[in-house]
């Protein structure tokens, strides 16, 4: 087996469960609105690395996040799963940095450690930058592969398939160190039982203290955050003089564009055998002997 780590970069996602709100400062959501929950597509880069764990490419699988306590939760998730090791580095608030600050910040985590092995997600579930992953090869002067769908490791080079059009696929080879972005759906992410989960609340998560957030290198910075703007919705409302199955018509979308409902006039024979004709046209009834 090799005597290579490769680090697992993570970090949970934020779900809104109730009505938006908005913190004094502006800046980010307010904690009791939302809840953190495993990102999906960080599940897909801890699965590849796993893999190649057990093809025997790498030794250890190590995971390393950056951000607040609440981040803790993904990294135990990934303690369940199957990961040898956990890392944050400690910030005071989630999302304060840019995808360029996070990924030095991550980066130099992963050089203190001896890492030349990154495996990411290539966009998060939320905010879908893509840009974090770029951002740590150009800090650790790495190679970076995205897209990928399949990752090997041999002979000190990393190998990755990524797909094409048609069900093609395209190989692309780089030396480390490097970092590799895996595509979403790329594999499927092993099952996490709650028993596991319980048990790995008992595992160490390693806390690492970082440099001064207002001291790393931005390219950009948030602002402030907007609600969106609440949207109307146009309803149908059948006509109070229209029968039953106008008013499911008109609720169901499915109601004639004509011109509306015909008047019939006639006698009480002439009416009831237009109504048994019609029942007969919609299959209501069976046509039946003269």
């Amino acid at each position: 087996m090799a005597d290579l780590d490769v680090f697992v970069c993570t970090r949970p996602m934020a779900v809104i469960e109730s009505s938006p709100r908005i913190r004094d400062d502006g800046m980010a959501l307010d904690p009791s609105c939302s809840r953190w929950i495993v990102d999906a597509d960080n599940a897909y880069a801890l699965e590849a690395a796993l893999q190649l764990r057990e093809q025997g490419a790498v030794a250890r699988v190590v995971c390393i996040s950056a951000g607040p306590v609440e981040y803790d939760l993904a990294l135990t998730w990934c303690l369940a799963a199957g990961a040898d090791r956990v890392l944050r580095v400690d910030l005071p608030t989630a999302g304060a940095l840019d995808a360029r600050a996070t990924g030095v910040l991550l980066a130099g985590a992963v050089r203190r450690a001896g890492g030349s092995l990154v495996i990411m997600a290539q966009r998060s579930g939320d905010e879908q930058n893509a840009l974090v992953a770029p951002a740590m090869a150009a800090d650790l002067g790495a190679g970076y592969l995205d897209n990928a769908v399949d990752v090997r490791v041999e002979a000190g080079e990393v190998r990755i398939q990524r797909r094409i059009e048609r069900g093609h696929r395209q190989l692309w080879a780089a030396d480390l160190p490097a970092v590799v972005a895996v595509a979403p759906g790329a594999n499927r992410p092993r099952y996490v039982s709650v028993a596991g989960l319980s048990l790995a609340r008992q595992g160490t998560i390693e806390i690492l203290t970082s440099t001064d957030p207002d001291k790393l290198p931005r390219l950009s910075e948030r602002v402030s955050l907007v609600t969106g703007r609440q949207r109307t919705r146009a309803v149908s409302v059948p006509a109070a003089s229209a029968s039953a199955a106008q008013r499911m018509q008109a609720i169901m979308g499915t109601a004639s564009k004509g011109a509306g409902p015909t008047m019939l006039r006639g006698s009480k024979e002439e009416l009831a055998d237009h109504a048994v004709a019609f029942m007969q046209d919609r299959g209501i009834l069976r046509p039946g002997p003269d």
